[in-house]
Formats: C-alpha cells, sequence, structure tokens
C-alpha cells in the first residue's frame, strides 16, 4: 500500500545522505523508527540499509499485487499477561494521497483491547485484573498482614500455573485467534526490558512477561515454517529470512513482523513536543510515569475531536494521517470508558471498567507511531531529504 504517491525519484536521498552531518543523520534514523546509536558511519549504513528494504519490499509488493493493493492491516500488541492490549489499525489504499495538497490517508481502528491471558480472555472483553502490586504501607498493619498473606497466596498459584506449556498454549490460542480474526500484514510487538522503571531489581512479573513474549515469536516463525514449506518444495535455509536487521522479522508470506521499543516511540513524540507542553509543562526530569502520560495523552488527543493538541505539535496531535474509529460495538464502548477517565468525568455513571489507560495507550500509540516511520520513509524515498532539512530537522 503506498501511503503517499508513486516514487519519482527513487536515487536522490542516495546521493544526498552521505553529505549529511552526523546529527541531521541522527535526526533522519529518529524520524523514521531507525536506530541511532552509534558512529556516523554506522547510523549512514544503518539508515541507508532499512530505506533501501523498505524502497524493495513496496516494489516487490506491487509486483506481486500487480496493482491490486489491499492496503495495511496492522496489529500492534503491548505485552503482558494479565494486562496484554492490543489494537487492530487498518488503511485503505484508496484514501492514499496522490499529491501535497491531497487529503491524509485514513487510519481505521477496528478493535482496542485490553485482556487477561491467564483467564483465557480471547474475546473483546476486557479485564480489570492488574499483576500484584506493593503492600500499602498507609493502612493498618492488620490490614497489611491480610494483604501479605493473599499476595503470598497468588504468588504460590501463579508459580503453578506459570508454567513453559502454560505460555505455549496461550501464546498459539492467542495469536491463532487474532490472526484468523484481523488478517494482519502486520504485527507489531512490544520489545520488553529486564529492568521496570529504571530499578535495580530484575521484576518476576518482568521475566514471566518475556518469556511470553518469547513464545509469540517462536509462535510467529514456526507458522511461517510451516506455509513456507507447504507453498514450496525447496526448503529454505534454517532461520533463513528470520532474524533481519532492525528487529525486522520478514514472514514470507504471511505478516511481517516488528519488535518496537517503547523508548524509541516515546523519544519520537518527545523530541517533537520537546516535552514543553500541555503534558509536563515546567518538569525537567523525565520519569517512566512522565512517559506514560504523555502516551495516555496523546491517545486521548487523537480520539477527542474536542480536545486538539496544542503548543509545539499540530492541532491534529502531529499525525500524517487522520485516525477514525471503525463500527465495533465493543470498540466505541472501550472508546467512551476511555475518554471518560480520561477526563476524570466518570463519577456515578456506570459503564464499562477498562482499568488502567496506560496499557490501552501504549498499543494506540505504538501502532501510529509506526504508520508514522512509513509515511517519513515513503517521503524521503519520494522527495529526498531536503524537505527535512528545510523544516528545521
Amino acid at each position: 500500500m503506498h501511503l503517499t504517491r508513486p516514487l519519482c525519484q527513487p536515487q536522490l536521498w542516495q546521493k544526498t545522505l552521505p553529505t549529511l552531518k552526523s546529527a541531521h543523520l541522527k535526526s533522519i534514523a529518529q524520524a523514521t523508527g531507525i536506530k541511532f546509536a552509534g558512529t556516523k558511519a554506522t547510523v549512514l549504513e544503518r539508515i541507508q540499509g532499512e530505506l533501501s528494504r523498505h524502497e524493495a519490499g513496496k516494489k516487490q509488493k506491487s509486483e506481486n499485487d500487480q496493482n491490486q493493493d489491499k492496503g495495511l492491516s496492522v496489529l500492534s500488541i503491548d505485552m503482558g499477561i494479565r494486562n496484554l492490549a492490543f489494537a487492530h489499525l487498518t488503511v485503505s489504499p484508496s484514501s492514499s494521497p496522490t499529491s501535497k495538497s491531497a487529503k491524509k490517508s485514513e487510519v481505521t481502528l477496528n478493535a482496542w483491547h485490553r485482556i487477561d491471558i491467564s483467564a483465557n480472555q480471547l474475546s473483546t472483553s476486557t479485564s480489570t485484573s492488574t499483576s500484584p502490586g506493593p503492600i500499602d504501607t498507609s493502612i493498618p498493619k492488620s490490614e497489611r498482614r491480610v494483604q501479605e498473606k493473599e499476595q503470598e497466596k497468588e504468588a504460590h498459584t501463579m508459580n503453578e500455573i506459570y508454567t513453559p506449556d502454560f505460555y505455549a498454549q496461550n501464546a498459539y490460542a492467542f495469536l491463532i485467534t487474532l490472526m484468523e480474526k484481523y488478517q494482519p500484514t502486520h504485527i507489531l510487538i512490544e520489545r520488553q526490558r529486564f529492568r521496570s522503571a529504571s530499578g535495580v531489581a530484575v521484576q518476576e512479573w518482568s521475566l514471566r512477561v518475556g518469556v511470553f513474549e518469547g513464545m509469540l515469536y517462536a509462535v510467529l516463525y514456526t507458522l511461517a515454517r510451516q506455509r513456507r514449506l507447504s507453498l514450496s518444495s525447496h526448503e529454505p535455509a534454517p532461520f533463513s529470512g528470520f532474524f533481519g536487521s532492525g528487529n525486522l522479522v520478514d514472514f514470507g508470506p504471511g505478516p511481517v513482523v516488528h519488535g518496537i521499543e517503547p523508548s524509541r516511540v516515546l523519544r519520537y513524540w518527545g523530541e517533537r513536543m520537546g516535552f514543553k507542553n500541555v503534558f509536563l509543562e515546567g518538569k525537567e526530569k523525565k520519569t517512566a510515569k512522565d512517559g506514560k502520560k504523555v502516551k495516555i495523552d496523546l491517545a486521548g488527543h487523537w480520539l477527542d475531536p474536542e480536545h486538539p493538541i496544542t503548543g509545539k505539535v499540530d492541532e491534529d496531535g502531529g499525525l500524517s494521517t487522520d485516525l477514525i474509529v471503525g463500527d465495533d460495538v465493543g470498540l466505541n464502548e472501550t472508546l467512551h470508558a476511555y475518554l471518560a477517565k480520561w477526563h476524570k468525568k466518570r463519577g456515578k455513571e456506570k459503564g464499562k471498567d477498562i482499568g488502567k489507560l496506560d496499557d490501552l495507550a501504549d498499543c494506540l500509540v505504538q501502532g501510529m507511531t509506526w504508520l508514522e516511520w512509513q509515511v517519513m520513509r515513503d517521503r524521503i524515498l519520494r522527495e529526498g531529504v531536503d524537505f527535512f532539512l528545510e523544516n528545521g530537522n
């Protein structure tokens, strides 16, 4: 699918990139979702490689589809077990702009849910359960002891439940259910870190989620191998095409899988907004909690036309596309509940309890940011990098 008009100067960017300064290369890398750490030569090589693959992928898709482009179907997953969230986004080829003056491409949000994998919640319902949290030291000692016993009991239960076969069965069921329902062309999986909120200790839940993340990749790789073997009598070399640079995994005829680093998503918006806006006005030191607030507010502004973003980011929230909400009843219930909680207007109104907002925000912002990166890559392939430099980047 072409998010922008067809390429007209495919070689322009190749000639310009080597002449740029290191700071400009890092800005381009950040704007296109490419890792920008390292020396100038390393960053340049990384950008050239990613853009070349992006260009080759567009050409191959055009040839295979014979101009019958079906658009993008993006499944964005915010990792978790009790608090896993996912968003399904589609981009219709008919919405692609053909010129700079044309309207923006339309991105449709078709599904947006938070589920509890441990409870086999693979329907469109959301979960209100959360991971065990720290004991509240402000409550009386007798009440604290009750909470401690409950957590000890829960921990014992978890050790019995969260075994390798649990992860394998649930990873397979989760992916098969969503792939059959949404037919994704791309799957985005949030990358996990061992440490949470810059803490020294490695939390047990972080390890559990990390194991589940690995299971998702294992299932997807197995499915890809089965598809390849059934489509061709020639068996590819072991692991061929699976591990690509830039966290890209190419599953051939199946969906393309990207591992997305949360810090890269947050940095993309943080740089654009300068963190001098309605979200974090006046704060100098940024924390993990601040980052969650940025994503929660971004999602809220994108979904609520009555509260556009003001400040450094434009009135559309900095998006290069128009975000449209689908007609699904469950989706709209989640949307209204999110906005009600975001505006803190719940009061006595009864509605869908969606629990925490950050998980839902993370998967939506991750998906929309990835699409932003694709738009920017298309523009660079089409126009070169002059427009990027002229805008002061």
